[in-house]
């Protein structure tokens, strides 16, 4: 009832992922998942008692996957095979643990121990675990550790002379030695083969160094009042980056540079340097560069081919709203990214490279609100995002380019809530994301890519209902907190049952319905005999889309789902009207009929009268399943409308009980008579409603 992921990004392994997660057992803890239920299962218990295991800095190198956790009070870095149970601590206890870093075939971490900390390596064995560095006792970072040709660089701020760089493998460490006149270094990174960075010199101002290789170093820049930011963006050997002042208004240029100081040249300057004018989310895309930047006209989205002539501004926005999309994204002939053109909101947008076709692909969140777009993420030949469309909360969409292609994946949490799907990560045939159902926590979700590959097999666990597209499967937990799964009892070709504690006693019953005809959806219903807490998990082998529908513990259920794979969700719970009590003449023993039911070896007698939505009225056929449950139809003998269920519940509180769970709203009055003593309760439902409903003391 309350798991929860922990937001932090996970690692692949092969096709499957590892995350940090909670769950009902177990605090925050590393687990793995294939994407299906059966396959997703924590890998260890590192730390049962508080402050828990709480892992996190996942990265893998090869078919291992590599984490910090705590044990205790102190951290850990631990390697995993992705094989529950098959967990190695590779480093004592630190202080911290954090960094991971990936370059060749090792993977570089800091490790801090009593606050001296130190770049260490591992080949993911205990034996090839240790320091690179030596204790570097930082007064500020320690920085980011930045893989270049097998090694790692990263910058120490000692607090004496400023920052050095370091450099390091799997044999050791050593301080970079730059020329006095090169400066004191700023920032490091990484393109491809080459290594930059940024230093500052009194007397020369801010420069731009690089490194191919060996430990020579190349002045790219001489100098002045520009500051450079490291390159980001590489098309053919040319790699582009940003200079700008920071003062008064400024100005900021895009440059370019082929690793050499004569290769280094302004592509071209006038950009502002103030309210985010500076060229940044630098994306190289089908041999052009593509940024944002802006002049004292104009902030926009550009175009460069690398020449001041060929640097054109593709489109004028009057908004800076770029920060929460990130970097634009390649996908297929088109650069997609989210900006607000002052109309629309922040919403997708898409260009080809041209003014004109620089567009705005669907208006998600109509008006001038904003779709508050995120994570865009190609995955199996579609662009996944996570949007906000004014009706049904943020939630996971997906775009072919087209308006008619951009539309929502699953309302994941219905009613308007937000379900904030984040961390799209790709792995196999899988798209796996974060998200809250507003339900079961913020959990782990897979959606499959290749649908219609799994198909429906039933089981005693499985419906396969509708044709035997939708598979349909149940959860349960009682109130003792035993959990289990249902098992399942199909009744027609669109409807079927599950039991959870015995065969006779039915517990939720099930109907999907083909819809399309009436309003281009597929329809779910299900209705509950039972006020246990359980989960239906409902699945479209054809499209591979699942929806979960919770019950909580101590509520009857009766839902209608006419848009849930369409794909918009459920309608919530409504209560039934209570019961109305009268008295009939005593009887013999119920005789049942084509319209009767007869219950409880034959002391209950159940009648339903209907009425649909045109006026027509008839009554309900009588179906019995065991000698306390039947079933009533209205329309046809295919479609189940109403369940009902009488147990003898006087060994608990002297009464018997009385459960119905209704797969349908048309108005309909279920009449129970109990032939020994008279008594009758009358059980009405309003036309458009749906109900389910238990009554412990009725009889």
């Amino acid at each position: 009832p309350d798991p929860a992921v922990v937001p932090k990004p996970p690692a692949l392994l092969g096709q499957r992922v590892v995350f940090a997660a909670r769950s009902q057992d177990y605090w925050q803890e590393p687990w793995i998942g294939d994407g299906t239920p059966a396959g997703t299962r924590i890998l260890d218990d590192i730390q049962s008692e508080a402050p828990y295991g709480q892992p996190g800095g996942l990265a893998a190198l090869g078919n291992r996957v590599f984490f910090q956790a705590q044990t205790g009070f102190c951290e850990r870095l631990w390697r995993s095979a992705g094989v529950p149970g098959d967990l190695t601590p590779l480093t004592a206890c630190a202080d911290d643990v954090h960094g991971m870093t990936v370059s060749g075939a090792l993977l570089y971490f800091w490790y801090d121990e009593d606050f001296e900390p130190r770049v260490w390596a591992t080949d993911g064995t205990p034996e090839g675990t240790r320091p690179t560095s030596p204790g570097l006792n930082t007064a500020r970072g320690p920085y980011a550790l930045v893989p270049f040709q097998g090694r790692v660089y990263t910058l120490i701020d000692p607090g004496v002379n400023d920052a050095v760089l370091w450099r390091m493998d799997g044999n050791g460490a050593s301080q970079v030695d730059l020329q006095p006149e090169d400066g004191i270094p700023s920032y490091v990174g990484a393109v491809a083969d080459r290594l930059y960075l940024v230093t500052y010199a009194p007397d020369l101002g801010t420069l731009l160094l690089v490194n191919q290789g060996g430990d020579s170093w190349t002045r790219l820049i001489p100098g002045g009042a520009t500051w450079w930011s490291v390159p980001e963006a590489r098309i053919g050997q040319l790699d582009y980056f940003a200079g700008y002042t920071n003062s008064g208004s400024g100005e900021s240029q895009l440059w370019r540079t082929d690793g050499t100081a004569t290769g280094t040249k302004l592509v071209k300057g006038g950009f502002e340097s103030l309210n985010s004018h500076v060229p940044s989310r630098l994306t190289a895309h089908q041999g052009s560069l593509y940024f944002f930047a802006g002049t004292s006209e104009a902030w926009g989205l550009w175009k460069s081919d690398g020449t001041a002539a060929g640097t054109q501004l593709l489109r004028a926005f009057p908004s800076g709203y770029v920060d929460s999309a990130g970097k634009p994204v390649s996908f297929g002939p088109y650069l997609y990214f989210a900006v607000d053109d002052g109309t629309h909101g922040g919403e997708l947008w898409r260009t080809d490279g041209t003014p004109g076709g620089t567009v705005l692909v669907k208006d998600v969140n109509p008006g001038d609100a904003s779709a508050l777009i995120t994570d865009l993420t190609v995955a199996g030949g579609r662009l996944f995002f996570s949007a906000h469309d004014g009706v049904h909360g943020k939630e996971l969409w997906q775009t072919d380019g087209t308006p008619a292609g951009t539309r929502l994946v699953q309302d994941v949490a219905p009613m308007a809530e937000s379900s904030h799907p984040a961390d799209l990560t790709l792995a196999g045939d899988r798209l796996f994301f974060i998200a809250d159902d507003r339900l079961a926590g913020r959990e782990l979700w897979a959606l499959p890519l290749a649908a219609g590959t799994e198909g429906c097999h039933p089981s005693e666990t499985v419906l396969c209902l509708n044709q035997g597209r939708y598979k349909v499967e149940a959860a349960w937990r009682d109130f003792q907190n035993r959990t289990g799964t249902g098992k399942a009892v199909a009744l027609t070709s669109d409807s079927g049952y599950f039991w959870f504690f015995g065969p006779t006693n039915v517990e939720v019953v099930v109907k999907v319905l083909d819809g399309q005809g009436v309003n281009g959806h597929q329809w779910v219903f299900y209705g509950a005999l039972s006020n246990v807490e359980y989960t239906l998990t409902v699945t479209d082998t054809q499209t591979g889309l699942t929806r979960h529908y919770f019950n909580p513990m101590g509520q009857f259920a009766s839902v209608g789902d006419t848009t849930g794979f369409g794909p918009l969700g459920a309608y919530s719970t409504v209560k039934p009207s209570p019961p109305e009590r009268s008295v009939a003449p005593i009887s013999a023993v119920c005789q049942p009929t084509a319209t009767r039911l007869c219950l409880q070896e034959g002391r209950f007698a159940v009648e339903v009268d209907w009425k649909d939505f045109a006026g027509n009225t008839g009554q309900g056929q009588a179906v019995s399943l065991t000698g306390d449950t039947g079933y009533l139809w209205f329309f046809n003998a295919s479609n189940v409308e109403l369940m009902v269920k009488i147990l003898d519940g006087r060994p608990v509180n002297g009464h018997f009980w009385v459960f119905y769970g209704a797969l349908s709203s048309v108005e309909y009055t279920l009449k129970v008579t109990d032939t020994q003593t008279g008594q009758v309760r009358t059980y009405r439902n309003p036309a458009g409603q749906l109900a389910s409903a238990g009554y412990t003391s009725d009889f």
